[in-house]
């Protein structure tokens, strides 16, 4: 597994701040919906709430300002994006640790189960960090690591060195933000990763596993907790009991091939 080269911003940077305001732009429940309860799930606003210049206002700065750290709407949304992940690699470890000393199948669970209703609790950013405009630039600056090209390499559309200035800077804040959320997605993964490593092998069907190689088992996981938090965030007023007894039964389904017990 990668190690994650950067770090989040300090908690007092403008820059953070700004995505902080973003987030909470996309957190706010549409003004004619439901204000009490798990209502707010469903009326929350997602990624359609952002843009520059909302979150210039939010912030009290001019809306010239947050240019400075996002060129465009893509930039700013890959940040949120970022902080999101990182957020949700903290709910992940914070539940495998709670269930580091019980079996593998509750170890699995836990972590699926805390990302669903993480999801279910946080629709807006999970709309954002869902999002498709990320989708191609975080899948190449991903593919740009692996082959050692950098992602501003990767998100250039021109000759870098024949760039104007502005253009240069402009690319390289967009590269910092997708940096960061290439990063902030290993996390996740990585959160993923350690608890299939901590699996007792006695309790896993080492058979059908590739030369004991649990990348696949780790794969699985983020497939079904996915789908599961595009699900949850779908539904209204769900009580999270419920959502957790969904998500069980789904995992007592599809790992009862690979489960000894």
């Amino acid at each position: 597994m990668s190690t994650p080269t950067n770090t989040p911003d300090s908690a007092q940077t403008p820059r953070r701040r700004m995505v902080l305001a973003a987030i909470a732009l996309v957190s706010t429940s549409h003004p004619t919906g439901p204000t009490k309860g798990r209502a707010t799930r469903a009326t929350a606003l997602g990624a359609e709430a952002v843009g520059i210049r909302a979150v210039a206002e939010a912030v009290g700065v001019t809306h010239a300002a947050p240019l400075h750290h996002f060129p465009d709407r893509v930039s700013l949304l890959a940040a949120m994006a970022a902080e999101g992940n990182r957020q949700l690699a903290q709910e992940l470890t914070t539940s495998a640790a709670a269930y580091a000393h019980s079996t593998a199948r509750q170890q699995l669970g836990s972590v699926v189960r805390a990302q669903a209703l993480w999801a279910a609790h946080h629709p807006g950013l999970w709309d954002v960090m869902c999002n498709p405009h990320l989708t191609a630039d975080v899948g190449a600056v991903w593919r740009g690591r692996q082959s050692g090209r950098t992602a501003v390499d990767v998100l250039a559309t021109a000759d870098v060195a024949s760039m104007k200035p502005t253009d240069s800077r402009a690319l390289a804040r967009r590269a910092e933000a997708f940096d960061e959320l290439v990063d902030a997605k290993l996390l996740v993964l990585q959160a993923y990763s350690d608890v299939v490593a901590a699996c007792n092998a006695t309790e896993l069907d080492e058979t059908r596993l590739v030369r004991g190689d649990r990348r696949p088992l780790v794969n699985a996981l983020t497939t079904i907790a996915d789908g599961l938090a595009l699900q949850f965030v779908a539904e209204r007023d769900t009580p999270d009991s419920a959502l957790a007894a969904h998500v069980d039964n789904t995992l007592d389904l599809l790992l009862a091939g690979v489960l000894t017990r």
